[in-house]
């Protein structure tokens, strides 16, 4: 059985496998879902929200009541404030994806659940920290690379170096795509990776993306027109995309993870 964390959420009571969904499958599973418990979804994606900013907002005031006692304190209480909200943020969007996988997979959904994820932000923290890191090293060492070859006159700037190294660009930017897609599921792993490692969900995630990379990238986009459509509704509507893009997240990953080959506890 691939338990999940504490959550209780369950990758195979998912009705969708990895050999067997398709888009018009997975809409209506996510859909079914947001019509039964949307007022709670919506209600999550909306704490999600606002907590954070008011993390945001009390920690601006404590800096700037810092500021009026003494200047040396300002950038110590600022980089406190950025890290608690990064935290409260994490540990909300964690809960709000466990909110989600209960709908997805027909079990009573609880606001309380959003905030169920706490003792699983340090490790989401962890992870995206590790993340960024293996993706900014190689792209740092290319760029310091090109600009000391400018330094040493090797680049002559004419059409063809411009063309050349639009081409780079463009391939650098398919290959940056193409490693960090996996991560757009590091969400709902952490959520329901129960294994021991802390580098376990990230390795998950790219063994669940192998081979399935053009329908996560469709999803991405799906996801991103929901939150746009939101916006464009004056704003209103973000809190319910909010919740419907983290159910088309949770029920693809739930779908690609059942039946792929990812360790288990």
């Amino acid at each position: 059985m691939d338990q999940g964390n504490d959550s209780g959420v369950r990758a195979q009571a998912f009705a969708l496998t990895r050999d067997s969904w398709n888009f018009s499958a997975l809409l209506d599973a996510c859909m079914d879902a947001f019509r039964r418990d949307w007022l709670l979804l919506s209600v999550g994606a909306l704490l999600t929200m606002l907590i954070p900013y008011g993390v945001s907002l009390v920690g601006m005031l404590a800096g700037a009541i810092a500021g009026q006692l003494s200047q040396a304190l300002v950038l110590p209480i600022t980089v406190v404030q950025a890290l608690l909200q990064f935290a409260v943020q994490s540990a909300l969007t964690l809960g709000l994806m466990a909110m989600a996988l209960q709908a997805l997979r027909g079990a009573p959904v609880e606001l309380g659940q959003l905030f169920g994820q706490v003792r699983q932000a340090p490790r989401y923290l962890f992870l995206t920290i590790v993340a960024m890191l293996a993706m900014l090293v190689p792209l740092g060492a290319l760029a310091g690379a090109g600009y000391f070859a400018y330094l040493q006159g090797l680049f002559a700037w004419n059409w063809g170096t411009l063309a050349f190294l639009g081409l780079l660009g463009l391939g650098l930017f398919v290959l940056f795509v193409y490693a960090t897609l996996p991560l757009y599921f590091l969400v709902p792993e952490t959520v329901l990776c129960a294994h021991p490692g802390m580098l376990q969900p990230l390795r998950n995630c790219y063994r669940v993306v192998d081979g399935q990379r053009l329908p996560t990238l469709a999803a991405m986009f799906i996801s991103s027109g929901l939150m746009l459509a939101g916006v464009v509704a004056c704003c209103v509507g973000v809190v319910p995309a909010l919740a419907a893009m983290q159910l088309l997240m949770g029920g693809l990953y739930l779908a690609l993870r059942h039946g792929a080959d990812v360790e288990r506890p």
